[in-house]
């Protein structure tokens, strides 16, 4: 439900993602401040490794296709500011 993924969103910390993937999310960052974004290598990386963390403070910015073939739930879709 709506009030679960606000919930879930509140719970982030850090979003990991490509730079170009994060740049183009910058509406996203001014929206959710608290949330911080870090640079990685690709999208999919950065899905595999919250994957392996487990730790709900951590997201992904990634392919739809990426969150489903590493089991991660997807909060939010087209956050992308164009």
């Amino acid at each position: 439900s709506k009030d679960d993924v606000s919930e879930q969103l509140r719970k982030i910390k850090k979003v990991l993602s490509h730079p170009k993937a994060l740049d183009q999310c910058s509406r996203f960052f001014q929206k959710y401040s608290w949330i911080e974004p870090v640079v990685f290598m690709d999208t999919a990386a950065a899905a595999v490794e919250v994957a392996c963390k487990g730790d709900a403070t951590y997201a992904a910015i990634a392919s739809e296709s990426a969150g489903e073939l590493y089991d991660l739930n997807i909060l939010k879709k087209n956050i992308e500011d164009d």
